[in-house]
């Protein structure tokens, strides 16, 4: 019962998440997957951009690159709220 609880109030924040973004004017869409390949399956985004530290080593790449989009990695500077996107 506990771990049922804990999983609604996990929902719950997470819906209230995502919802606090969907009002943001600069935002589209939010949306929730298990993984990164189920959103890029999705999304089908055109540019792909994680952090410097991921690159030689970035499972979803593939993905990105065989529905026609480019991965960018960047540095982020320190205090920087944005570590990674898809536009």
């Amino acid at each position: 019962m506990a771990r049922t609880l804990r999983r609604m109030e996990a929902e719950t924040a997470m819906a209230g998440m995502m919802d606090m973004l969907r009002a943001l004017s600069i935002v589209d869409d939010v949306l929730a997957a298990a993984s990164a390949q189920e959103i890029i399956k999705h999304v089908k985004p055109n540019i792909y951009v994680k952090g410097i530290e991921y690159q030689g080593r970035l499972q979803e790449q593939a993905l990105v690159e065989s529905l026609g989009g480019r991965v960018m990695f960047t540095r982020h500077d320190e205090g920087s709220l944005v570590k990674s996107g898809v536009v």
